[in-house]
C-alpha cells in the first residue's frame, strides 16, 4: 500500500486553513508531535517504529503499518478502517475498545501474520478482518469480538476467554462469529461459554482445549483433532460434528438436533436404519 497524504490542519493569521501533507510517520517523535494537532490519519504509512505508550481515540483509515512495534501499549477506543499491519507486534498490548474494520495482518507474498501473544482485547472487535496465520497464543481473549473474519492458520493456543475478578469470582465472555478459523491450533485453549456460532473450524486443533457451555451452532467441525477436549454443556445444534470422537469425549449435556445422533452413532459402530 502506498502512503497518501494526510494534511495537518493549522490556520494562519487571515484565519483560512492551511496545512502541512505528511505521506509517511518514521518516528515516536513524529508521531507524538502530529498528534498533538489531530488524531484522525487517512493514507499515512507509519514505518519501523515503536507506537507510544498510550493512545487514546485515534481514527486511522487506509493506512499503513510496517514493522510498527505495539508491544506493551495501551490502545483505548482507536478505531481503524481498511489498514494493514505488516510484520507488526501487539505482545502484551492492552487493546480496549477498539475497533479493526475492513483491517489485514496477513502478509500474503511473506506468508506471515501478525504477533498479539500475551494481549488482551476488553470489548474490542474485528470485523472483516484479515488474521490468517497471526499469533495469539496465550492472549486473553476475554470480552473480544470478532465477525466474518478470516482466521486461517491462527495460533490461538493456550489463549482464554475468562477473566477474573476478585480472588473467587472469574466471568467468561467472548463471541466469534461466522469466521474461518480452518487449520488453526486452539490447544490448551479456554473458550468456556464463548459464542462460536458459524465458523469454520475444519481441520483444527482443540486438544485439551476446554469448550464447556460454549455456543458451537451451526459450525463446522469437520477433520478437527480434539483429544481431552472438554465440551460438557455445549450447544451444537446444527454442527457438522463428524470431526467429535464421543469415544474419547465427555458429552453430558450437549446439545444437537435429532438427526446429528445419526453421525454420533455410527462413530461408535452402531448401525442406524
Amino acid at each position: 500500500m502506498q502512503g497518501r497524504r494526510w494534511t495537518l490542519p493549522a490556520h494562519n493569521s487571515a484565519g483560512y486553513l492551511t496545512g502541512k501533507a505528511v505521506e509517511s510517520v518514521t518516528s515516536q517523535v513524529q508521531l507524538e508531535k502530529l498528534t498533538q494537532q489531530q488524531a484522525s490519519f487517512t493514507g499515512v504509512t507509519f514505518e519501523d517504529f515503536d507506537w507510544p505508550a498510550e493512545s487514546e481515540a485515534l481514527r486511522l483509515s487506509d493506512c499503513h503499518f510496517l514493522d510498527i512495534r505495539f508491544t506493551d501499549d495501551q490502545l483505548l477506543e482507536c478505531h481503524f478502517e481498511d489498514c494493514e499491519f505488516d510484520s507488526c507486534a501487539f505482545d502484551s498490548a492492552q487493546l480496549s475498545d477498539c475497533v479493526f474494520r475492513k483491517c489485514k495482518f496477513y502478509n500474503s507474498e511473506k506468508e506471515t501474520g501478525c504477533s498479539f501473544k500475551f494481549a488482551a482485547f476488553p470489548g474490542t472487535i474485528f470485523c472483516h478482518s484479515d488474521l490468517s496465520l497471526c499469533n495469539f497464543s496465550r492472549t486473553n481473549l476475554y470480552r473480544i469480538d470478532m465477525e466474518q473474519c478470516q482466521g486461517t492458520g491462527m495460533d490461538c493456543s493456550y489463549a482464554t476467554t475468562e477473566q477474573n475478578i476478585g480472588p473467587s469470582v472469574t466471568l467468561s465472555s467472548a463471541r466469534f462469529v461466522d469466521c474461518n478459523f480452518s487449520y488453526a491450533d486452539f490447544t490448551g485453549a479456554c473458550l468456556r461459554e464463548a459464542d462460536l456460532s458459524e465458523n469454520r473450524f475444519s481441520h483444527a486443533l482443540f486438544n485439551n482445549a476446554n469448550l464447556e457451555s460454549a455456543v458451537l451452532i451451526d459450525c463446522d467441525l469437520h477433520g478437527i483433532e480434539a483429544r481431552d477436549l472438554v465440551i460438557r454443556g455445549a450447544d451444537l445444534r446444527g454442527a457438522q460434528i463428524s470431526g467429535l470422537d464421543i469415544r474419547r469425549i465427555d458429552m453430558t449435556g450437549v446439545k444437537i438436533n435429532d438427526f446429528q445422533q445419526r453421525v454420533l452413532l455410527e462413530q461408535i459402530g452402531m448401525v442406524i436404519e
